[in-house]
């Protein structure tokens, strides 16, 4: 996929789906997302339960919920955790001016901030569930960032019936999910 041709014309389609979708404003944004992602959610729960079933569930636990304080003076885990919080805080800042456009004023704004920082919570640690138990029955390493969602979930997919019917499904919800 990162050769040829191919690269350039998945970049196009995806640029008219988003252009598009941007065309029709906000409304369709919501409506796809009220759609779409409470079914990416339930999939990603099916997943994080199937993982918990795997070989590698017990160790994932543990990377997952023990700390490493010894690793807490680290420049390099600071230098990391900086350079997150900053990539969140302005993509954020984005959704924030674009959005916030559009919020009733009739909106309570620090009790959906805190439901949206819940949401986001709970989706990043059933995530968590759903990608290392899978890390770790098939012996990757979890270091590899974010592109182990594209190197660790087709495994898990693989090892599943109806694998390839739901790994197009999730990559789809995924897919949308990123416009």
């Amino acid at each position: 996929f990162t050769r040829g041709y191919k690269p350039v014309v998945y970049f196009f389609a995806s640029l008219a789906i988003t252009a598009l979708i941007a065309a029709k404003g906000v409304k369709l944004i919501e409506k796809l997302s009220a759609f779409l992602m409470p079914m990416l959610i339930i999939v990603v729960i099916g997943l994080a339960a199937y993982g918990l079933t795997t070989d590698g569930a017990g160790q994932a636990m543990k990377f997952l919920f023990t700390p490493d304080f010894s690793s807490f003076f680290s420049v390099k885990l600071w230098a990391l955790a900086f350079g997150q919080a900053f990539y969140s805080l302005s993509i954020g800042q984005g959704y924030l001016t674009t959005y916030g456009s559009f919020v009733p004023k009739k909106v309570n704004v620090p009790k959906a901030t805190a439901i949206v920082a819940g949401v986001e919570t709970s989706v990043a640690l059933v995530a968590g569930l759903m990608i290392f138990p899978i890390i770790f029955t098939f012996g990757l390493n979890p270091a590899e960032g974010t592109q182990l969602v594209f190197d660790t979930l087709p495994l898990g997919f693989n090892s599943l019936a109806y694998g390839r019917i739901l790994s197009i499904i999730f990559f789809w919800l995924l897919f949308f999910a990123a416009i």
